[in-house]
């Protein structure tokens, strides 16, 4: 759900008005009975604002933006990570508690990793996405220093911690891992990933391990789609084709992000790799070498499968298909690692499943 506006031609809600906040409590309540199991909260620290007259004047235009957070005082800036929002989601806590079980709720809080953890508190959403280890660079003593300040942070706020390596907002880490420190993405993806050129092979390799560190960590780990494929970035997308509006609002200067966003391959071969009969306009991508190339559809009938909540990936009897009245959504399911990598434990892949409430670790 997206509770508050992120571009200039969408009206923003005035969350101080008692109807917006009775709106949204409908909301929750309309899809909690529904049997979703949860909400993934888009741009949460973005709800509050201080409109107060007369509006205060920040200055260099950067000011206005979340990456200007470090420069005021803790919940102090007037559009982002204020003090107020709190006092919505703690609100909000109080319906999801009522159901049996109750409803999860993760916030997307570009916020330092201090002020994060307050949306993970247990009377609040209870979860927050860790951009910080999504940034962190590949390096052992970096990763480990963020690893321990996560932790730190969520145990400081009482909640678990979560981990993320890539999303719908960023280059898809099998690309990404492989670029030297300090390298513009939107300059590399404006080359069509040639320059710097990326060795597939060799970030596969760095994704799997990644992502083993991550399914190790205590918490949550969330898996973007195709990340259980190995998929790189589609960087070399022809500009025609590009859907994400910011290659027209920045002047055609950055590309954007439709090169994580392309349809998932269902096929090795084929047009659109099995998503469809293929169009113009429509890419997808084939799998990453070494996975397999037997169609997502002949995968999800595997003995194993498993279930990605907070305690990370649990096995279960048999991979299950959505029953009528109840919400199908995506998960990470166990497959035989003789008939994958050869890897000493299973490892995840995609399928399809109920999505199962979150159990604490």
């Amino acid at each position: 759900m997206v509770p508050a506006s992120v571009h200039p031609e969408q009206p923003d809600l005035n969350w101080e008005n008692d109807q917006v906040r009775a709106d949204f409590r409908t909301t929750l309540k309309f899809w909690s009975d529904r049997g979703v199991d949860g909400f993934r909260v888009d741009v949460a620290h973005a709800l509050a604002k201080d409109l107060t007259e007369p509006l205060r004047d920040l200055g260099a235009p950067e000011l206005s933006s979340e990456a200007a957070l470090v420069d005021f005082a803790p919940g102090s800036h007037p559009f982002y990570d204020r003090d107020e929002v709190h006092e919505i989601y703690r609100d909000w806590r109080k319906i999801l508690d009522a159901y049996s079980p109750p409803r999860m709720a993760v916030a997307e809080a570009w916020v330092p990793g201090a002020r994060r953890a307050l949306y993970a508190r247990p009377d609040e959403l209870g979860q927050a996405f860790n951009f910080e280890y999504l940034e962190a660079p590949w390096d052992a003593a970096e990763l480990r220093a963020v690893i321990e300040g996560s932790l730190a942070d969520a145990a400081t706020a009482g909640a678990s911690a979560t981990w993320v390596l890539s999303n719908h907002d960023v280059v898809r880490h099998a690309s990404r891992l492989m670029l030297p420190p300090g390298t513009d993405t939107d300059a590399w993806l404006l080359s069509g990933g040639r320059a710097p050129a990326v060795d597939e092979a060799a970030g596969l390799r760095r994704a799997r391990a990644a992502t083993l560190l991550m399914l190790a960590l205590p918490g949550s780990a969330y898996v973007y789609q195709g990340e259980e494929l190995g998929l790189p970035e589609v960087a070399d997308l022809p500009t025609e084709v590009l859907q994400d509006p910011i290659w027209e609002q920045t002047g055609h200067v950055r590309k954007g992000r439709d090169g994580c966003r392309v349809p998932l391959p269902w096929t090795a071969t084929g047009p659109s790799y099995g998503f469809g009969p293929g169009r113009r306009g429509c890419r997808s991508r084939p799998p990453s070498p070494g996975t397999p190339s037997r169609p997502r559809t002949a995968r999800r009938a595997r003995p194993w499968s498993c279930t990605a909540g907070p305690c990370g990936c649990a096995a279960s009897s048999s991979p299950t298909r959505p029953s009528p009245g109840r919400t199908a959504r995506r998960r990470a399911s166990c497959s035989s690692p003789a008939r994958t990598t050869g890897a000493a434990s299973p490892t995840c892949r995609a399928g399809w499943s109920i999505c199962r409430p979150a159990r604490s670790c």
